[in-house]
């Protein structure tokens, strides 16, 4: 997602369990990576979220255009 001033980059990333995010974040791939990211002056920040679901509480899972659900 990006706003629209081109300014703003956000990445929504799900992650099924806290190791398994650790285990992302120790990827050897993703460390060799890091002085690029560096490079870049692209500003990081990792934050915790949560699905609020629909008004009705339930938490419904929606398709990207032109694919069937699953």
């Amino acid at each position: 997602m990006r706003t629209a001033d081109d300014r703003l980059e956000a990445h929504l990333v799900f992650f099924p369990a806290e190791d398994a995010l650790d285990a992302y974040r120790t990827d050897p791939r993703r460390s060799a990576a890091a002085p690029l990211l560096e490079s870049s002056g692209a500003e990081v920040r990792l934050l915790a979220v949560r699905d609020v679901g629909d008004s009705d509480g339930t938490r419904r899972r929606r398709s990207a255009p032109g694919t069937a659900d699953r």
